[in-house]
């Protein structure tokens, strides 16, 4: 979650991918006293229980798995496994949308994907025109005023795609 308007996209997503890459790598730990952090927690848990917070995390946007995980959190690692062509990709770019659309901004890194291909999908999802129309480019007058009205939806969320290829 970025707040700061003079950082820039591409410099979050070259930390994000440069701290992917340390992962493999051996560093120092982060050793902290567990007083200090139990201190901030109680801050955390005690601003939650202020806002009136249900729960304090990102929302998914699926109620069932927000109901499981209270959302997500900073220092979380989400995985999503499946198996090949059953939708990885277009949950994760829904949980990215919604995340999005209550304002939380969102880095979404494809290691498979470019940004051109993701938001077609975006699109397609958003506007309810079938992904294989788009691809034909069998899109009627109507379809394209959904898909026009769903770029429209995208247009100012703070939602950003890389594309990091392997």
């Amino acid at each position: 979650h970025v707040e700061d308007k003079s950082i820039s996209w591409t410099d979050i997503a070259d930390d994000v991918i440069k701290s992917v890459i340390e992962l493999s790598e051996d560093r120092q730990p982060d050793i902290r006293c567990v007083g200090d952090l139990a201190e901030q927690e109680i801050k955390t848990i005690a601003d939650a229980v202020a806002s009136g917070a249900k729960r304090f995390g990102v929302q998914s946007g699926f109620d069932r798995l927000d109901y499981h995980t209270q959302g997500w959190h900073g220092g979380d690692l989400i995985l999503l496994a499946a198996r090949p062509a059953v939708g990885k990709t277009a949950l994760a770019l829904t949980w990215a949308y919604n995340a999005a659309k209550k304002g939380k901004s969102t880095l979404f890194v494809s290691l498979e994907m470019p940004g051109s291909a993701l938001t077609q999908r975006l699109l397609a999802s958003i506007s309810g025109v079938p992904m294989s129309n788009i691809r034909a480019a069998s899109v009627r007058r109507e379809d394209m005023d959904r898909l026009k009205a769903a770029r429209d939806k995208l247009q100012n969320l703070p939602l950003h795609i890389t594309y990091v290829p392997g």
